[in-house]
């Protein structure tokens, strides 16, 4: 795709990752890989596009994700939108919207809506 503005940069990185499915089954070993691999790649922008959790949020807080994609380093910073799995589960106990958006922005994602 061609966009016809001008830019400051003559290239931009972007890396993007989807459907990590984020449960009681992910290990931080596996996600510590994702981040190691993202951080290698050099990117300006991390945009990740849905499904980071599969069912509820408390695993990404109490396996201690969100300090692990707190590591991910991009010179633009990490980006997040909600996938159909982060609106399909909030009506489960402490994982309503908020709680997913709060728990994003404690890993420093930047929620682009909610």
């Amino acid at each position: 795709m061609k966009i016809d503005k001008p830019a400051k940069q003559e290239k931009l990185r972007i890396v993007q990752l989807t459907d990590i499915h984020i449960s009681e089954i992910v290990t931080p070993q596996f996600i510590q890989q994702m981040v190691d691999k993202v951080n290698r790649l050099n990117a300006d922008l991390v945009v990740i596009t849905g499904d980071t959790i599969d069912s509820r949020i408390d695993p990404f807080i109490l396996l201690g994700f969100n300090k692990q994609f707190q590591q991910l380093k991009a010179k633009y910073g990490t980006y997040i939108i909600f996938g159909n799995h982060e609106y399909a589960s909030i009506d489960k106990p402490n994982n309503s919207l908020e709680n997913i958006a709060t728990a994003y922005k404690s890993a420093n994602m930047h929620l682009l809506k909610r």
